[in-house]
């Protein structure tokens, strides 16, 4: 499966930088060991966070250690790597399998929005906080191989998935409440929101999903490079449930809220019946409901719910 992947940060790069930037990936992706680059004026370290940002599958290349050797008027970039070659390779032909695997078993007739909460959500059930594992942990190979990382690894494999799906995705960095942190930013009908999977881990929940810029409170991010998140065009929440109890624990939450849709992702598909039966279950158990009018899609495998 080909990786359509976001070049937000090298986009913004001058015509110049670009051409650096392109030149390591490619010499990155190809593990040469010294790269020489004849426009030593630039701000490498500026282009080398880029590619960083950009590339979720440059997990072996160590980002935090860049060494550079000039001669004359000829800068070279030396290639610190994290795993041997052949090493790297197997998990990158891992990771590819496992991307190809989540796309080929998403479910169908998922608009872009619930796709990118659905990926949000394969994330958070097959993996658990923590750094045990050491500098994996900040890469895709800890979520993918390992099932635990932390913010940075949570947010690179979840800009992978987006990519594979062909959301638009990038990896935010900045800090949450003084500590360094790292979220995603997706693009849904050309409108940005935030989406913080890692914090979203601890109760399998969706509070960070598609937030505005006013919501993240504590967050602080560079916003000379990320727009503004404003919204305009969210009037509904969106959620997805794998079970009766995750159903029923969500539509506690919905009270307030003008409107809802709720995907059902029990593993299969549920016919018209079942569907029937669970709205009406619903509606009896959560008097709250009773003001709202409520219907249902078999094709969409969706509860659609509306004050």
């Amino acid at each position: 499966m080909r990786e359509e992947t976001t070049l937000y940060y090298r986009n913004q790069l001058n015509k110049k930088d670009r051409m650096i930037y392109d030149t390591l990936k490619n010499q990155w992706g190809k593990f040469e060991n010294s790269i020489k680059i004849n426009m030593p004026d630039s701000d490498t370290s500026l282009i080398t966070q880029a590619i960083h940002f950009d590339n979720p599958l440059l997990f072996y290349v160590n980002f935090y250690h860049i060494e550079y050797s000039q001669l004359a008027q000829e800068l070279y970039v030396l290639g610190d790597y994290l795993y041997e070659k052949n090493e790297a390779r197997k998990i990158l032909d891992y990771c590819g399998k496992w991307g190809s695997y989540i796309i080929n078993h998403k479910p169908k007739n998922l608009r872009n929005v619930e796709l990118a909460l659905w990926l949000h959500d394969v994330i958070i059930r097959n993996t658990t906080y923590g750094e045990s594992n050491g500098i994996r942990s900040h890469s895709i190979a800890g979520v993918i191989c390992d099932h635990q990382a932390v913010c940075e690894g949570i947010s690179m494999a979840y800009k992978y998935l987006c990519d594979l799906a062909g959301i638009p995705c990038i990896y935010v960095a900045g800090d949450l409440n003084g500590s360094p942190h790292g979220w995603n930013m997706i693009w849904i009908d050309n409108e940005p929101s935030f989406v913080d999977v890692t914090n979203d881990l601890n109760d399998a929940g969706r509070k960070n999903f598609m937030r505005s810029s006013k919501e993240m409170i504590g967050y602080s991010w560079d916003n000379s490079i990320i727009p503004e998140c404003r919204l305009r065009n969210k009037n509904n929440e969106y959620f997805i449930v794998h079970n009766k109890r995750e159903l029923k624990k969500c539509l506690r939450t919905i009270g307030g809220l003008e409107c809802a849709e709720i995907y059902l992702d029990f593993g299969r598909t549920l016919d018209g019946r079942e569907i029937e039966r669970l709205v009406v279950t619903a509606g009896l158990t959560n008097p709250l409901l009773m003001t709202h009018k409520v219907s249902y899609s078999v094709e969409s495998q969706m509860i659609i719910i509306q004050k």
